[in-house]
């Protein structure tokens, strides 16, 4: 069996992919966020709407127990000292999207993943886009479930 040694990881304002030895620098991108924490989390059901909150450094509650943040809980976001979530809220717009419908959050979910995954496919790295492919479950909940083909995804 084949190991691949892999990671989606912040540089600055952009991201930089590495798979099996190769490596390439995207611009900043929402769905490359969301694909960094799905691939930290392999087999593990989350909900669209935790997902998607996660961006605005709510964390990751898998299993479907979705966050929903109050005044309270944004103002906490807002003043954390954690410099991943300042970094992030520095440089992207952000939206709470507990008020969107939860067919509206899948939809944005899947749209945002897809558009990630096509600008991976124009890159020297494209297989990468082609395993997220084929290991990305996504609907009210969305996973990160690789198979065991013929190769082993070591992320990093």
């Amino acid at each position: 069996m084949q190991t691949i040694s892999a990671s989606i990881s912040r540089i600055g304002d952009s991201w930089q992919l590495n798979w099996d030895g190769r490596a390439t620098i995207v611009d900043p991108y929402r769905g490359l966020f969301y694909l960094s924490l799905l691939v930290r989390y392999p087999n593990r059901d989350i909900s669209v709407t935790a997902l998607l909150n996660a961006a605005r450094g709510a964390p990751i509650v898998p299993f479907g127990e979705d966050v929903v943040l109050d005044e309270d809980g944004i103002r906490q976001l807002k003043n954390s000292d954690d410099p991943a979530v300042q970094q992030y809220l520095r440089t992207h717009t952000y939206r709470f999207h507990e008020r969107r419908s939860p067919d509206g959050a899948r939809i944005l979910l899947k749209r945002t993943l897809d558009k990630s995954l096509r600008l991976i496919e124009k890159t020297p790295i494209a297989d990468m886009a082609l395993h997220l492919r084929e290991s990305i479950r996504s609907g009210r909940y969305v996973s990160y479930r690789p198979g065991t083909r013929d190769r082993l995804v070591v992320w990093k």
